[in-house]
């Protein structure tokens, strides 16, 4: 069951960056090259909102069908937790 009152927050050693022409995911084994989609919804992953927040504004920002916007935000996140890249804490 999805929580949406948790906080998504990268876990330690897990960083954004951006270069002139790339927006980066870094973790300990590497980096992964990220779309401008993903980047917007990681950088709003600061340990300040929840999940629903983060769900919102980016359904504010996009003009997407809503579901799939909350769809592709939440396997984003689930992945990242599954890879042990991103944590969920309680608010």
């Amino acid at each position: 069951m999805i929580e949406y009152e948790k906080i998504p927050i990268l876990k330690k050693g897990v960083v954004l960056r951006e270069t002139a022409n790339r927006k980066l995911l870094l973790i300990p084994e590497g980096y992964i090259e990220l779309d401008d989609v993903s980047w917007d919804i990681l950088r709003r992953c600061d340990g300040t909102k929840k999940l629903g927040e983060i769900i919102e504004e980016l359904k504010s920002v996009y003009t997407g069908d809503p579901k799939i916007i909350e769809e592709d935000t939440l396997q984003l996140l689930m992945e990242l937790k599954k890879e042990c890249l991103l944590d969920f804490f309680s608010s």
